[in-house]
């Protein structure tokens, strides 16, 4: 039996490796000559107010390239030029909330490993 909680608690703390995210500003690369990438999914915030998520985007000459859709297979073609783009948001690691989530998240397993062996006894 003691296996098998110790692989749950493993399972448990990698679920939470990954994270909590939030998104952060990020410079959008200035137009140039040749292409640079921009992490994806960026979220980009459009000069008209109109907000869009784009995935392996990157600025080639003086535009945003990249695909938007909710889905990988429904993903289309966007290409705006960079004058329009106001701002861009990309995904980075909350290390606070992330630590935190991990506690509670170990804490709650002892808690439950420890009642368990106490018989369920409250």
């Amino acid at each position: 039996m003691r296996p098998l909680r110790l692989a749950v608690l493993a399972l448990a703390l990698l679920l939470v490796l990954p994270g909590c995210q939030r998104w952060r500003g990020q410079p959008l690369p200035s137009a140039s000559p040749s292409a640079q990438q921009v992490p994806s999914p960026a979220r980009v915030l459009l000069s008209d107010g109109s907000a869009v998520e784009v995935w392996h985007g990157s600025v080639e000459r003086d535009s945003l390239i990249g695909l938007v859709g909710p889905r990988p297979g429904e993903r289309t073609r966007f290409a705006v030029p960079v004058a329009q783009v106001r701002r861009m948001n990309v995904r980075a690691l909350d290390i606070l909330a992330t630590t935190a989530l991990a506690t509670v998240t170990t804490l709650a397993l002892v808690t439950t490993s420890m009642i368990a062996l106490l018989g369920g006894e409250w």
